[in-house]
């Protein structure tokens, strides 16, 4: 059973996080006070970040969530360097 006072909350967010294959990634940072759970990291889409928002409502319903969450962007191609 998890509630506000529960010293391990934060870890079992976070490791919700990392094993939802909606979201699967295991650099998220899960701070938790006062009802209020902030993840904060990057991850690779924008659709993990609000796959966040999905499974913090279906599995904490009773934590409200600040997603500080960032959209890391990776080029598809490098950019070419030109030395003279």
């Amino acid at each position: 059973m998890s509630g506000p006072d529960d010293p391990y909350l934060a870890e079992r967010v976070r490791r919700v996080l990392a094993q939802d294959p909606r979201v699967n990634e295991l650099g998220l940072v899960v701070d938790i006070a006062e009802g209020r759970a902030t993840v904060s990291g990057a991850v690779a889409s924008a659709e993990r970040r609000q796959a966040i928002v999905t499974v913090m409502h279906e599995q904490f319903p009773e934590l409200e969530l600040a997603n500080d969450v960032t959209v890391h962007r990776i080029a598809t191609r490098p950019t070419r360097e030109t030395l003279s």
